[in-house]
């Protein structure tokens, strides 16, 4: 569309501060790009910024806000008690992403968009936090097969009673990918959490400065792989919710927390992907980078996850993941999981094709990967 990057401007300079309404600006593109960006709460809560903007468009994006606000309420009344039960059940829980920053940068938690809760147990603890979820009353249609299984996460949803459909998504690492998960192990991820007071007692996520490492290694992990919004497959780093996190994170950090987030950075080989993701918040939204902290993430070394996540062929990112495997055993374990995955977690992924021959359900999966492995090399 030729006016999405003046409709994606616009939003920009009406999160960071004024944005008059331009004459000829398109109202439903504006509409449907905050709404994409995540960031209709956020509008709103800066009602002064967009009060030129035109009154219809103000009244959809204050529904969407509404919308998100009452899905934030029922949601909540869901998570604390499975966090109760969690702890009770002695299992330790680390909340990430979306809810986490939700709850320990937003003014309100409405504001920071989005459809579920990632929560991350260690793997020795997986089966005793699959029974809490299934005393709290959610069902898992694709369970793991094994803790270190591919994706190394599982969706749970809960059916409340007015029929909305919450999901959280159970981590055993905070990364699905072996290339990654040693910048930021579900182990350390675990035993540095800090308590998270806003949402509930039992509420824990990542301290700040391994909340922005996670933030900015998410947002690269979506320039080479697909996300969804609203049904709809996209590609890139730049959706504005995600550059929010940052901008928030980096204006709550101390001097000690800056240090520490370079340190983990430049230690892992993501230096200069943290500092492309900061100078991109600063680029759209005025998020405060100062010079010296992109020269200090700029400065060290690039490791396996930084050749991952700049990876544009998957067939590239695989080679990066078995690198980082060890020992032969483990490696073609791994490639084992990911081209012949367990009969229920294809079927799922099949769903027209639930009833038939499993034989010709992985031949479909193999040919689909074939596929993509020919347009890589186109």
């Amino acid at each position: 569309m030729t006016g999405l990057p003046r409709a994606d401007d616009l939003i920009a300079r009406a999160l960071a501060g004024l944005a008059p309404w331009s004459a000829g600006m398109d109202a439903g593109l504006v509409a449907e790009r905050a709404i994409y960006h995540g960031v209709t709460g956020l509008l709103i809560a800066r009602a002064a910024h967009i009060a030129s903007w035109p009154e219809a468009l103000r009244t959809h994006l204050r529904a969407e806000a509404v919308a998100q606000t009452m899905w934030e309420i029922r949601h909540r009344t869901i998570l604390v008690p499975l966090l109760a039960a969690l702890a009770r059940a002695g299992v330790a829980a680390v909340l990430l992403k979306g809810t986490a920053l939700a709850y320990g940068l937003y003014p309100a938690p409405a504001q920071r968009n989005r459809g579920d809760t990632d929560l991350l147990v260690a793997p020795n603890d997986l089966q005793r936090a699959r029974a809490v979820f299934h005393a709290n009353g959610f069902a898992c249609n694709e369970p793991l097969p094994e803790a270190t299984a591919p994706d190394r996460q599982e969706s749970w949803i809960f059916i409340s009673a007015d029929g909305g459909q919450h999901e959280v998504d159970l981590h055993v690492e905070v990364f699905s990918s072996p290339a990654l998960i040693p910048v930021l192990t579900g182990a350390a991820a675990l035993a540095g959490a800090t308590p998270l007071h806003a949402l509930s007692p039992q509420a824990r996520a990542l301290p700040l400065p391994l909340a922005l490492l996670h933030a900015c290694l998410h947002r690269a992990q979506h320039v080479i792989s697909p996300y969804f919004v609203g049904g709809q497959s996209h590609y890139g780093g730049d959706r504005m919710v995600w550059l929010m996190d940052i901008d928030l994170a980096l204006r709550a950090m101390t001097t000690a927390d800056y240090d520490h987030f370079v340190q983990a950075a430049t230690t892992n080989g993501v230096g200069p992907i943290c500092a492309a993701a900061l100078r991109t918040a600063e680029s759209m939204l005025g998020a405060p980078c100062p010079a010296s902290l992109i020269a200090a993430l700029t400065r060290g070394p690039t490791g396996p996850a930084a050749r991952y996540l700049t990876q544009t062929r998957a067939s590239g990112r695989v080679i990066e993941d078995l690198r980082a495997i060890p020992g032969l055993r483990g490696k073609l374990h791994h490639a084992a999981l990911r081209l012949f995955p367990p009969a229920h977690a294809l079927r799922a992924r099949y769903p027209d094709l639930a009833d038939a021959a499993l034989p010709y359900l992985y031949l479909r999966r193999l040919a689909g990967i074939w596929q993509r492995r020919m347009a890589d090399r186109k």
